[in-house]
């Protein structure tokens, strides 16, 4: 009798392999399946921000256009701290801002004060000028600040309370335009009061409120910045809009506000057309 235990002994591997390989496909394949399916809900797991942080985050890309409304309609129809008085309505300035420094080590704090104000000059063409408390007075002449900035001290330990830093108030007529502005600057850290200089002097413009839509940005309490981001000048640009006019309701500025992202962002990826110099050579006759 033949024995055939051998030839099986020999192929018992190979079969259970190829099983094997058979059932890893089949499962590889069920897996792939599966990621496809769950790869939106997974997405928009990931897109959904945790409670407390920015909703929208740059990654210094330039947002597009619909979420730069979403952000200025956010900081400038409503104030962190009140704001009923607006009822809603644009408020900003009509002409020159003359800023009094109070304080001590203005030599050092008033070249950053300006470099900013250069900057603002630039956005809003608004025209800003400084002067000292120490040097102007009830009877000097020339027009009256209509700005106050205070760089105030606590002997190098900062600032006692750390929800009372910094801050800006402005005041408006019934006509929505800002006639005068209060800011106070804790001086004693150098990152803090170059961060307070440049948010409280760019919301003081009218742009009141602070923001979690977007990250990094000024008008964002999160973001510790010592500049404005591209997206924060695209704000006071916008504000500063000469169709944008003050006491006006969203209803109004809305589509100013759209057509003015759209068409200056239009202009920054414009293409450059480079025009191809031709050389014209002299024939000899």
């Amino acid at each position: 009798m033949v024995r055939h235990e051998p030839t099986q002994h020999r192929l018992w591997p190979h079969r259970h392999w190829t099983e094997r390989l058979r059932r890893g496909a089949l499962l590889t394949l069920l897996v792939a399946a599966n990621m496809v399916a769950t790869a939106p809900a997974q997405q928009a797991r990931s897109q959904t921000p945790p409670l407390g942080q920015s909703q929208y985050t740059t990654h210094g890309r330039l947002p597009p256009v619909s979420e730069l409304v979403v952000q200025y309609r956010e900081i400038a129809l409503r104030a962190e701290f009140g704001g009923e008085a607006r009822r809603g309505r644009i408020i900003k300035w009509a002409g020159p801002i003359i800023a009094e420094l109070r304080g001590e080590n203005l030599d050092v704090y008033e070249p950053e004060v300006l470099r900013h104000m250069a900057l603002l000059t630039r956005l809003t063409r608004l025209q800003f000028q400084t002067v000292r408390a120490s040097r102007h007075d009830a009877f000097s002449a020339g027009p009256r600040p209509n700005m106050i900035i205070t760089f105030v001290h606590n002997g190098g330990r900062g600032p006692n309370n750390l929800e009372n830093v910094c801050y800006a108030r402005v005041f408006s007529g019934p006509d929505f335009i800002i006639r005068r502005a209060e800011i106070r600057i804790h001086a004693d850290w150098n990152l803090l009061r170059r961060h307070c200089i440049i948010e409280e002097l760019t919301q003081a413009l009218g742009l009141m409120n602070d923001s979690s839509y977007f990250s990094p940005s000024i008008f964002n309490d999160q973001s510790k910045q010592q500049a404005l981001s591209p997206w924060d000048r695209l704000m006071v640009r916008a504000h500063y809009d000469r169709r944008l006019l003050p006491g006006m309701t969203w209803a109004y500025a809305g589509p100013i506000v759209y057509d003015h992202f759209r068409s200056y962002i239009a202009t920054l990826y414009r293409p450059v057309v480079k025009h191809r110099k031709v050389r014209r050579r002299n024939r000899r006759r």
